[in-house]
């Protein structure tokens, strides 16, 4: 009985993720950084990677349409686990981090933060590869590229980020 409760709780909760992301990925709107326009302008080997620029470009859009913050008086950024991977190259954001001294439970996959931006490593983000269509944009990820997703919520908004064996930054109203 309580294997079968822990399994059942288990598929409930990845079912309600699911869901969730899918209705927040159901945007049009999306807006990339870097020199990427869309999808089709990832290709294997950009060297587009996570960096603080793409977050704060991202987080600046969330800013930009004057979404609100919440109670604590910060925003959430959700990253998939290549996210620590790709940010260890970028010393900017090894030094925000270092210095924030974050009240956040360490257990919960916070892993820094970034002004008023914390950061969670989630394991359930999506990944994208050849020939999946990327909600929103609607075009089909090339042969070669990877795009992994991430998201920065604010109450009654996202951001999404993606990328190419990469990660570039989106928008989202939703």
């Amino acid at each position: 009985s309580s294997v079968v409760t822990r399994f059942l709780g288990r598929d409930y909760t990845k079912w309600l993720d699911t869901v969730i992301r899918d209705r927040i990925r159901a945007t049009s709107n999306i807006t990339y950084s870097d020199s990427v326009t869309n999808v089709l302008s990832l290709t294997a080997g950009a060297g587009h990677v996570a960096n603080l620029d793409m977050i704060m470009r991202a987080k600046k859009t969330l800013s930009d349409r004057e979404w609100q913050k919440f109670p604590n008086g910060r925003y959430i950024g959700l990253v998939p686990t290549q996210f620590n991977t790709d940010m260890v190259g970028d010393a900017d954001y090894r030094e925000l981090s270092r210095n924030h001294a974050a009240p956040v439970n360490q257990s919960f996959g916070y892993i820094g933060s970034i002004q008023d931006l914390d950061l969670f490593e989630v394991s359930t983000l999506k990944s994208y590869a050849a020939t999946d269509t990327v909600p929103g944009d609607g075009n089909a990820v090339p042969a070669g590229a990877t795009v992994q997703e991430a998201l920065i919520l604010g109450p009654g908004a996202v951001v999404t980020l993606n990328g190419n064996n990469i990660l570039g930054s989106a928008s989202s109203d939703d």
